[in-house]
């Protein structure tokens, strides 16, 4: 991607950012951008998952335990769910339901039968301006609302994971903080605000909990990606820069694999990375590529679901965007190397 496709991306998130109600959907982004996510070339494989609108522009996805696969929709503000075995998703959690706006990041949480959803205001014009940011709750089997918890000092909802205790750690793309709702709490609270994660355009993103003591977490703007410590009070302990050969290419989606690697869903590269905290000046390991803005993952088994987003899409204009959109919009599917 050339630097001046980047620079237009970067000036889209800027733009939601200081928005004052504008309708930023009508963004142009260069023939260019469009012809090197390939979006008219895409085909269906055999095991990837079919999502039901062309006009769904996924960017979250969660895995239950049961094989239940779960993707939101930034531009619908639904979410969906393919059953086990299926390649064909359903609607799950309709629009609006209990104040949903454009779905973000989710995660699927078994222990407690939650799934877990980021809500925020994109400046879709179906949805902007009737509820503030916030961490969203779904019953796992039903979809019926379980809980809203607004941001506390507004911003924009990314992305979460959950520790074993139920603390669920929340991302502010747009306010220097990851928040945390502890088990039985009554809201979200500012759990670590740090300056290393200040400064503009979209910042804090993709976060996950190791299963021991830590978190990861990437920074879009900056390419970086942090491991947070977390002390044995629960609050946050030292923030460091794993210190990668590079930088990596507008990180989103990050998951920590069962080998102990750190998956980096890089999305202007169209592609998945794996990062071994081991060795982290060591050149990431390819897990996937060739994918259409890719936004989130996740590993089960030898399986790798990848979100193909097409979001650069939805910002061009309609016109455009109704061109551009050909075949089915799906959740790919690649298999993972032993």
């Amino acid at each position: 991607m050339s630097r001046n496709q980047i620079y237009n991306l970067d000036k889209f998130y800027k733009l939601i950012h200081k928005s004052s109600g504008k309708i930023i959907a009508t963004l142009l982004l260069s023939a260019a951008a469009l012809l090197f996510f390939g979006l008219h070339d895409r085909a269906q494989a055999s095991d990837d998952v079919r999502l039901p609108h062309a006009d769904t522009f996924p960017e979250g996805v969660a895995v239950a335990k049961d094989g239940s696969i779960y993707i939101g929709s930034i531009k619908r503000g639904e979410i969906y769910r393919a059953r086990p075995g299926r390649t064909n998703a359903e609607l799950f959690v309709p629009t609006a339901s209990d104040g949903l706006l454009s779905v973000v990041g989710i995660y699927a949480d078994d222990a407690s039968g939650v799934l877990y959803a980021c809500s925020s205001d994109l400046r879709i014009p179906s949805l902007t301006g009737y509820a503030p940011p916030a961490l969203k709750a779904f019953d796992l089997a039903t979809g019926a609302p379980r809980g809203s918890w607004p941001l506390p000092n507004g911003g924009f909802c990314n992305d979460i994971t959950v520790r074993a205790d139920g603390s669920v750690f929340v991302t502010n793309s747009f306010k220097p903080e990851i928040l945390v709702k502890r088990r039985g709490g009554a809201g979200l609270d500012v759990w670590l605000s740090d300056e290393r994660f200040a400064g503009e355009g979209f910042r804090l993103n993709g976060i996950d909990h190791d299963g021991k003591e830590s978190l990861y977490v990437a920074i879009t703007a900056t390419g970086d990606l942090l491991k947070i410590g977390i002390a044995e009070n629960g609050g946050p302990g030292a923030v460091e820069r794993v210190p990668l050969p590079g930088q990596l290419s507008r990180p989103d989606g990050v998951k920590v694999l069962d080998d102990g690697r750190v998956m980096v869903v890089e999305q202007s590269a169209g592609r998945v990375v794996a990062v071994d905290p081991k060795a982290p000046t060591a050149m990431p390991a390819i897990l996937a590529s060739g994918i259409a803005a890719p936004t989130t993952a996740q590993a089960v088994g030898r399986s790798l679901w990848v979100v193909e987003s097409q979001l650069p899409v939805l910002w061009a204009t309609a016109d455009k965007a109704a061109a551009a959109v050909q075949g089915p919009v799906l959740l790919r599917r690649f298999q993972l190397e032993r």
